[in-house]
């Protein structure tokens, strides 16, 4: 990453409840998962500082606070340097995203002398602010990890301009959560039901490098890749989801941005090319009024979505 010049001045934004709930979520046998956050904070403030020469101004720090707790870290954060802003929330969703863009543009609008700007977040609804942001001539860095963080958003700021929270813990700290670290998503249980979507939608045609296919399938070869068999098992629980034995491709498409949302656009079209490589689907283009569309069709002589199939057979509906 690039060095700032001495003297430069920046604002930390911290979206503290979604780091929580990352932490927790990763890491169920965890103590106190607003600890690892706190430590993540400190590790930032001081690499800014020490690395970067930005001496951060501003702290923000936004959570549902009374929800999460305990009050006690409130004070941890006022010993941080930090405004704490409470925010209201539900048990997967908060509202710190809203509040956040909000202040970041009142000091973009009112502190000329803050040039850099430090987003502890990393969901995709943070892009048109950041996009905003270095429209203006500011520098924007985003701390989030590798696997929450939306792709999209890693593409739009470029690798250089991003911090892993991980390098930011002491080594302690990272030790133990890589002992207490959650089974990977195959092994989790099962994942999130699709969203209904209306059948009969307008399709678009699929994109360039998803070619269509005839009504044959590629020879089969096992899957290997995790994000591959993730993109299969999303793929035959929509199928389920809807009781067909194909899945309309765009509606799928936005879907698996919600489910895969730490892959960039490109990356999560590239999985269902690796799924037709290895045989698992074909992809179809249909003629229909007033616009053709494309559907995934299964090859279900495949051995991975034979298991897969068989998996989600003997879940709750």
């Amino acid at each position: 990453m690039e060095h700032a010049q001495t003297g430069a001045y920046g604002t930390i934004l911290v979206d503290f409840e979604n780091f929580y709930y990352y932490f927790k979520n990763n890491y169920p046998t965890l103590a106190d998962p607003q600890e690892c956050v706190l430590d993540a904070i400190r590790g930032l403030r001081e690499y800014l500082r020490n690395e970067l020469k930005i001496e951060p101004l501003i702290l923000n720090a936004y959570a549902d606070f009374e929800r999460i707790g305990p009050a006690a870290q409130l004070g941890a954060l006022y010993l941080l340097g930090a405004n704490t802003r409470n925010v209201l929330g539900t048990e997967h969703k908060n509202a710190a995203d809203m509040q956040l863009c909000i202040d970041a543009l009142e000091v973009l609008y009112t502190r000329p002398d803050i040039q850099t700007f430090v987003f502890m977040a990393g969901d995709r609804d943070y892009i048109p602010v950041i996009q905003h942001l270095r429209r203006q001539g500011r520098r924007v860095v985003v701390v989030g990890f590798k696997d929450s963080t939306s792709g999209d958003l890693r593409q739009i700021i470029g690798e250089h301009s991003l911090i892993d929270p991980q390098t930011l813990l002491p080594a302690t700290r990272q030790q133990s959560l890589r002992m207490l670290r959650k089974p990977a998503f195959l092994t989790s249980g099962p994942a999130a039901k699709p969203k209904e979507s209306e059948p009969g939608t307008p399709q678009t045609p699929p994109v360039a490098t998803m070619a269509t296919t005839s009504n044959t399938f590629l020879p089969v070869r096992a899957l290997t890749d995790e994000n591959a068999l993730r993109c299969l098992r999303f793929l035959l629980e929509d199928a389920k989801y809807h009781n067909t034995h194909e899945v309309w491709l765009t509606p799928f498409l936005r879907r698996l941005a919600e489910n895969m949302n730490e892959l960039a656009e490109p990356e999560r079209r590239a999985l269902l090319n690796d799924l037709q490589d290895d045989g698992c689907i074909r992809v179809e283009k249909r003629n229909a009024d007033p616009y053709p569309y494309s559907v995934v069709v299964f090859n279900y002589n495949h051995p991975d979505v034979q298991n897969l199939g068989k998996t989600l057979a003997t879940q709750e509906p």
